[in-house]
């Protein structure tokens, strides 16, 4: 629509992967050697994770454009298998017959091993690939070790590429896959790009839609990096909107303002920026203080968003029956997001940031954990020693209320703890524009979210603040102390979280009766 308008051969902001806006950062030409070096090794496993968005499917494209041309790839695009559906899943890319009704892991992996060493003879790599890899099963990824197990003196017959999200390293850390882990000659955590390197990637899209002129001016790109948090596919939604708005009002170039408003329509947020401030300047000492800044607060938590609920108990059916229908990660975050009056078929963290919810992912023991007071969703086994997910939604510290499965069950700690297999998530709400612990470097807004939090807590009046100061660090460290955290003075993941439960912001796992 405005590409005439801005004298454009093509829109310079789609989502789509066109190879010819390809643009490498310095980030992403650095994960693109770990990788190689890797993949060149004689190991079995190579791991690329970063947040949604990052780019890490680009820099996979960019790997595989420099294999060999005597490689093979077969590519797993939903692993949310297990282990017997995936071996399907690898003899379906590499065009293997199989009859599914009838064989097992064993057939198939026999038949796979047979494939690779045809392979070899004739000269010839074969490379997997697993997206999303964070929600494979500690069960598949076993079995995928198994299949590198399969050797040359010199080489292993597959190599696999591993790319997921951030929640793929704590997955990896479990003593169960410490094997593993081992194996794994490469892996690269791929960060956002820094604000140059978004100026750099903004021009370069630009240029390759035959752009004469500059269209973003300086605040508009320092607002950029702010607003995307430096995540390319951000990037592209947010200029895109902002020079759909720059045709729509005639401006020829977008500033910070129509950048702003690109990002609250994207994000759906409400223009309420204003009334904030004005809610903020006017918080005064004495009694109507403690009201303000409890207005205050909330004011700069996302609003209605999300409406936490408690699902009513009912019958309990047998263990097992429950166990069996929550077998899977992304039916276990089902469940949790339902607590949070989340309702979908499947779900994962990456579909609950549309809801404002963030997943802490944590290898604690309970008692840690409780001590957050939120829901947590438990990795557990069953009686018949069975992995299975259940989300701890009440305790009173002899008994628990889960959900599981759809069901609401009640045990006792002592069963809990027995079954608790040390890996857990924690669902929680940050505040507005989060983009990381809240310290030297946080934004202003952030800085008096924080203020405002603990002023609350600690019955006094907020300072007016945009800059994270010693005296706010060190009320964050009596905060820390009190709740039996690392004083570092800094407000990170654990930190808000705990600040939610203290100021109510989130469903309590002990405000109900068991």
């Amino acid at each position: 629509m405005y590409t005439e308008f801005f004298g454009l051969s093509e829109v310079p902001f789609s989502i789509a992967p066109d190879p010819a806006y390809l643009f490498l950062s310095e980030r992403h030409r650095e994960a693109l050697a770990h990788l190689t070096f890797g993949f060149n090794d004689t190991g079995g496993f190579v791991l690329l994770t970063g947040e949604v968005g990052t780019g890490k499917t680009t820099v996979c494209r960019c790997l595989l454009e420099q294999l060999p041309e005597n490689t093979k790839t077969a590519f797993i695009l939903n692993p949310a298998l297990d282990a017997r559906e995936l071996m399907a899943a690898i003899c379906d890319e590499l065009g293997l017959p199989y009859d599914a009704h009838k064989d097992t892991i064993k057939t198939f992996f026999d038949s796979i091993r047979d494939h690779l060493l045809e392979q070899h003879e004739a000269g010839e790599n074969v490379v997997l690939i697993i997206d999303e890899a964070q929600h494979l099963r500690p069960e598949v990824l076993e079995q995928l070790r198994l299949l590198t197990n399969l050797e040359t003196n010199k080489k292993k017959l597959l190599k696999v590429i591993l790319i997921g999200q951030p929640e793929l390293q704590e997955l990896l850390r479990q003593r169960e896959l410490r094997q593993l882990a081992q194996r794994i000659t490469a892996r690269y955590h791929l960060l956002p790009l820094s604000r140059e390197d978004v100026v750099h990637y903004v021009q370069h899209r630009l240029k390759v839609a035959d752009c004469q002129r500059p269209i973003f001016t300086r605040s508009a790109l320092t607002q950029l990096h702010r607003l995307s948090g430096g995540v390319p596919r951000l990037i592209n939604l947010l200029c895109d909107r902002a020079m759909l708005a720059a045709y729509s009002s005639q401006q020829w170039q977008v500033d910070g303002k129509l950048l702003k408003a690109a990002a609250r329509e994207v994000q759906g947020l409400e223009e309420n920026t204003s009334e904030r401030s004005n809610i903020l300047w006017h918080a005064v000492a004495g009694i109507a203080a403690l009201v303000a800044v409890g207005m205050v607060a909330w004011s700069f938590w996302p609003q209605a968003k999300v409406a936490p609920v408690i699902v009513e108990e009912h019958t309990i059916p047998e263990w097992h029956e429950v166990a069996a229908s929550s077998r899977s990660l992304p039916e276990g975050f089902r469940e949790i997001a339902a607590v949070w009056g989340v309702q979908q078929p499947r779900s994962d963290c990456q579909s609950l940031r549309g809801y404002g919810l963030k997943c802490l992912w944590s290898q604690a023991t309970l008692a840690q954990l409780i001590a957050f007071d939120h829901p947590l969703l438990l990795k557990l086994k069953d009686d018949k020693n069975l992995q299975f997910y259940a989300v701890l939604v009440a305790q009173d510290g002899v008994n628990v209320l889960l959900h599981s499965g759809g069901q609401q069950l009640k045990t006792s700690m002592q069963w809990l703890e027995s079954h608790y297999q040390g890996s857990a998530v924690v669902l929680w709400q940050p505040p507005e524009g989060y983009v990381g612990a809240i310290g030297n470097n946080a934004l202003p807004s952030q800085v008096q979210w924080l203020e405002t939090q603990l002023s609350f807590l600690q019955g006094q009046t907020p300072r007016p603040l945009r800059k994270f100061d010693g005296q706010l660090s060190e009320r964050v460290r009596w905060f820390q102390l009190a709740n039996n955290l690392e004083p570092d003075g800094i407000a990170g993941e654990k930190t808000i979280i705990q600040l939610n439960a203290a100021m109510d912001e989130a469903p309590s796992i002990t405000q109900r009766e068991i």
